[in-house]
């Protein structure tokens, strides 16, 4: 979409669009101008037939497409074409006007293992091909001849505290550690972990990326949003709890050693250490924890 159209002081009316240099890759603006709103309308779409033709490769368009709608969609739609990009490589030196039904049934059918995912795909494609024949690009669709792909949509449920359990007891390799983190704590689907990768736009938004969209939160929570907000509590919980038995223990043992060794250095060490102690460390809790701790040299030094 174009950006906020402008009155100039001449009468006439501005914007700009983001298009893709073929030679330098490279996204710019170009400002166009017209006498009326709808003049500069047509501009806009007659500038865009201008820079790209049939013989315009994918990737050039496709990037274009992006840049053109990523500010009118959703978070989710977001992630949505993130995810499918990632399956669209192959087509990327194509010339739009080489690419038929068959290249798009050959790609659909090489994801048809995940047909939930392969539907994705398919709807950013005709998305994009929509647009190229909306802009006088291309005269057919080649999505329009591919049938979505029919399955049996999986009933989602939440995990059971078993189940949770087996997997902080389970040792799985670091791939699997950062796919069972992107899923548990960050709120991305099956398909969008396996997806990402450093560079996608997914990995740029973790850690604020979650299942709740900010821009649109409803009067009353949902109960896919109060699992999410239970989760961070219990999380929270979990955090706090071994954050302050972390305190307790450091703190515990330098109150020991200034007893033992009675010494001014330690003694000031300890006075330091008791005013930098959060709110929610109490004293007596140090006292307390500094009896429980066997009095050992291995004990100090755990």
């Amino acid at each position: 979409m174009p950006a906020k159209r402008k009155k100039r002081d001449d009468g006439r009316f501005s914007t700009s669009i983001h298009v893709i240099d073929p030679l330098t890759g490279k996204t710019v603006r170009k400002y166009i101008y017209g006498k009326t709103q709808k003049e500069l309308l047509q501009n806009v779409e007659k500038t865009r037939k201008q820079i790209y033709s049939a013989d315009t490769t994918f990737k050039v368009f496709s990037d274009n497409w992006y840049q053109r709608n990523k500010s009118s969609v959703s978070q989710n739609t977001h992630r949505m074409y993130d995810t499918a990009f990632n399956h669209l490589t192959p087509l990327f030196p194509r010339s739009l006007k080489s690419i038929t039904p068959s290249d798009i049934q050959d790609l659909i059918s090489e994801i048809s293992d995940t047909p939930n995912q392969a539907n994705k795909v398919l709807s950013t494609l005709d998305q994009i091909f929509s647009d190229a024949v909306k802009l006088g690009i291309l005269l057919m669709n080649p999505c329009d001849h591919v049938a979505k792909l029919k399955y049996r949509k999986e009933e989602t449920r939440v995990v059971t505290n078993n189940e949770l359990e087996v997997i902080e007891k389970t040792v799985f390799t670091l791939r699997e550690q950062l796919f069972l983190a992107l899923i548990r704590n960050y709120g991305l689907r099956k398909e969008e972990a396996l997806a990402a990768n450093v560079g996608s736009e997914i990995m740029k938004e973790i850690p604020i990326q979650t299942t709740l969209n900010y821009n649109d939160i409803p009067e009353e929570p949902s109960k896919s949003v109060m699992k999410v907000i239970q989760g961070w509590f219990e999380q929270l919980k979990e955090t706090l709890h071994d954050l302050k038995d972390s305190i307790l223990n450091m703190a515990a043992r330098v109150h020991i050693f200034s007893r033992d060794y009675e010494d001014p250095e330690v003694e000031e060490l300890k006075d330091d250490v008791d005013k930098e102690l959060p709110d929610f460390i109490d004293k007596d809790e140090i006292e307390t924890r500094a009896e429980d701790l066997e009095y050992s040299p291995s004990q100090y030094y755990r």
